[in-house]
């Protein structure tokens, strides 16, 4: 009796094992790459939350100095969060962190006036967004990669499989 038949089993499986494997990884990326992008963008709407509140916080009284004290720590936790999924390697992340070194320097000084903070926010939203545009093209990007490789794929396994059609019906024959 012939291998033949164990041989082609053998193929297919690991031609699903190879498509499974490519399915998953290029899904798992684009979700990690999502995920990263979401995350960003709340913690990037939590700091411009706080900095509008600094900035339309009363002056003078004990309540107002504790709502802004609460808004500066709450800015600063999401600045630290921001500046841990930016890096000044890259192009696109430099004008976000120019903005964030320009917004906390002037909570360090109490510059908390709203004509001193909202351009610099505006900016920094701005910024942002092209970030996020750009990480949403990778991830389109990735769909159309996984999209091609699983046609390529599904051709070689009708090419495989009209060769093994045509090597039967020779043997059979």
């Amino acid at each position: 009796m012939s291998d033949s038949p164990i041989i082609v089993a053998a193929i297919i499986a690991a031609l699903a094992g190879t498509l499974g494997l490519v399915i998953g990884k290029e899904q798992k990326t684009a979700e990690f790459r999502q995920a990263w992008v979401d995350a960003l963008r709340a913690e990037c709407a939590a700091l411009v939350a706080q900095v509008q509140l600094m900035a339309h916080v009363p002056q003078g009284g004990s309540s107002a100095v504790d709502r802004r004290t609460e808004s500066i720590v709450a800015f600063r936790i999401s600045e630290a969060a921001i500046r841990l999924r930016l890096s000044r390697d890259f192009e696109e992340s430099r004008s976000a962190i120019v903005c964030l070194d320009q917004l906390s320097e002037r909570v360090a000084r109490g510059d908390l006036a709203s004509e001193s903070l909202t351009p610099i926010a505006e900016r920094f939203i701005q910024s942002i967004q092209k970030i996020s545009r750009k990480e949403w093209r990778k991830v389109k990007s990735g769909v159309v990669a996984f999209f091609v490789t699983l046609i390529l794929i599904l051709i070689f396994l009708i090419a495989f499989a009209w060769f093994l059609i045509q090597m039967f019906i020779k043997i059979a024959g």
